[in-house]
C-alpha cells in the first residue's frame, strides 16, 4: 500500500524545486486546510485532510509554484465567496482562483468542457486530484469507481499527454484499467447484458434511464 503523503513530504517536494524560497505559506495553507476539514472523514476512514495533503504532494513534485501548492492544500475548501474572500485575504488572489477555477472546470463534468481554455495550474490541480482519487478508488462504490475510471481514460489521460505530463498520464492510465479489467468489471458483464435486455419492455423514454440505474445499482 502506497504510504499517505505528509506536510514534511509536501516541503520537502517544494524546496527540491524551489530552494530558498519561504514554505511558510504553504505551513498556514495546511493548518488553514485543517481547521475547514476538521471532523471529515474520507469513504476509507481517514481524515480528509490526507487527501488535499497527497494533492499537495503530487503538484510539488511536478515543480508547482508555492500558490499552486497551497491552493492544492486548499482546493475542496467551498467555492463560496465567504470561503474564498478567506482564502483571498490570507493567501493572496491567485490562490483564489485556482480554487475557484478548479471549481468551475468540475461544474463542466463530465466532459469538462472548459479544460481546452482552463489555466495549465487549474489543471495541473484536477490531474493530481483525480491521481489521489484514483489511488483510493477501491472504498467507493464498484459503479462509481466504472465511471470514474472511464472518465479518467477519455478526458484526462489525453490531457495529461497534451500537457507533457507524461509520468502522470501513464499512472493514471494504468490506475484506471486497472478497474476496467479487473474481477468487478468482469462480475458486472453479465448482469449488465441481462439489464439490458430485460429493459425493452420498457417504455421507450424510460428504458435508458433505468438501464442506467439498474446497471449502476
Amino acid at each position: 500500500m502506497r504510504r499517505a503523503a505528509t506536510l514534511d513530504a509536501v516541503l520537502a517536494a517544494y524546496a527540491a524545486a524551489w530552494p530558498g524560497t519561504d514554505p511558510t505559506p504553504i505551513r498556514r495553507a495546511h493548518q488553514e486546510a485543517a481547521r475547514w476539514y476538521r471532523g471529515r472523514y474520507r469513504r476509507s476512514g481517514h481524515p480528509y485532510l490526507t487527501h488535499p495533503v497527497a494533492v499537495a504532494a503530487t503538484v510539488a513534485r511536478l515543480g508547482a509554484d508555492r500558490d499552486v501548492v497551497c491552493a492544492a492544500l486548499l482546493h475542496d475548501v467551498p467555492a463560496t465567496p465567504t470561503a474564498l474572500g478567506r482564502v483571498a485575504t490570507l493567501f493572496g488572489e491567485r490562490v483564489a482562483d485556482l480554487v475557484s477555477g478548479l471549481e468551475r472546470l468540475d461544474e463542466h463534468r463530465p466532459e469538462f468542457a472548459g479544460a481546452t481554455t482552463a489555466p495549465r495550474d487549474v489543471l495541473l490541480l484536477k490531474l493530481a486530484d483525480r491521481l489521489h482519487n484514483l489511488r483510493t478508488l477501491r472504498y467507493l462504490p464498484i459503479a462509481k469507481q466504472l465511471r470514474k475510471s472511464e472518465e479518467t481514460r477519455r478526458l484526462l489521460v489525453p490531457l495529461a499527454r497534451r500537457l507533457g505530463l507524461n509520468a502522470l498520464g501513464r499512472e493514471l492510465d494504468r490506475l484506471a484499467l486497472d478497474v476496467l479489467r479487473g474481477p468487478s468489471a468482469s462480475r458486472r458483464r453479465p448482469a449488465s447484458r441481462l439489464l439490458t435486455a430485460a429493459v425493452v419492455l420498457l417504455p421507450g423514454p424510460a428504458r435508458a434511464r433505468w438501464a442506467e440505474e439498474w446497471v449502476g445499482e
